[in-house]
């Protein structure tokens, strides 16, 4: 049977995935926190429970588990949406550059 502390650590463990894996990561989680708590929650003790080696991790409460799961969700959530709108800024810039999709005109043939 698993410890509480091996099941925190299972449920968080995507959470902090998230946290290491998006630039800016634990700020961005902190900030989203502490918008949807209306408290103050700093890098540093998002950093305590999401830290990336599990052994290190310190365990929170029930409801701030929750909380920060639905918090790296939504960073999660706008990373990919900014990835996304820079691939497509991207691609418009190559086809600009190759000339492809460009509308031809009259003087162009």
């Amino acid at each position: 049977m698993k410890t509480p502390t091996e099941v925190s650590n299972a449920i968080l463990e995507p959470s902090a995935r998230i946290a290491s894996g998006v630039p800016g990561g634990l700020t961005a989680i902190a900030a989203e926190l502490s918008k949807s708590t209306g408290e103050s929650y700093s890098r540093a003790e998002v950093h305590r429970w999401l830290n990336p080696v599990a052994e290190k991790r310190v365990e929170p409460k029930l409801g701030i588990a929750m909380l920060l799961m639905a918090a790296a969700e939504r960073v999660l959530a706008k990373h990919d949406r900014t990835q996304a709108e820079r691939s497509a800024k991207r691609q418009i810039v190559a086809m600009r550059r190759t000339g492809v999709g460009r509308v031809l005109r009259k003087g162009d043939l």
